[in-house]
């Protein structure tokens, strides 16, 4: 599955992205040039770009909606979960501006397969923003997909 790297303004508000590479590199206490690996893979919630930062929160209905062997549905996840996810994580965009992409559920991915969104959960509002997003990008088979979810609603 191929995921195109993307700079970080090229996301809208309320995208679900993740980090598909390291950070750039900076030196680190002794001088030495250091990446940070800590935001790949993981979703988080773009909340939008000022001050010289890029600005997001975890994306923790990934993480409570999902349990694994590690997780137990205990009070201090539910506590750190709740906790991490109203927390704004800021990023200096001279390291970071680059190296992300939306983010792919992998329990989603089945084989070789691409990956398609699952639309049907969206609402009108969501399905419309994506609908702007793909004709501007061009992606005219992403916008037939959306607007025929978009149909659903006015048959409601």
């Amino acid at each position: 599955m191929n995921q195109k790297k993307m700079k970080i303004y090229e996301f809208e508000k309320d995208d679900i992205i993740t980090r598909i590479e390291p950070s750039k590199p900076y030196p680190n206490l002794y001088g030495a040039p250091e990446t940070d690996r800590a935001f790949l893979g993981k979703p988080y919630k773009f909340v939008g770009i000022a001050n010289g930062c890029l600005y997001i929160k975890l994306h923790t209905e990934e993480i409570t909606n999902k349990k694994t062997d590690e997780m137990d549905a205990s009070s201090l996840l539910n506590f750190f979960t709740g906790y991490v996810s109203n927390r704004l994580i800021n990023l200096p965009l001279d390291i970071w501006d680059d190296g992300w992409s939306h983010y792919i559920d992998p329990e989603k991915m089945f084989g070789d397969k691409e990956v398609v969104d699952d639309l049907s959960n969206l609402k009108k509002e969501e399905l419309k923003k994506r609908l702007k997003k793909a004709l501007n990008t061009e992606s005219y088979e992403e916008a037939e997909r959306i607007k025929k979810e978009l149909l659903k609603y006015d048959k409601l």
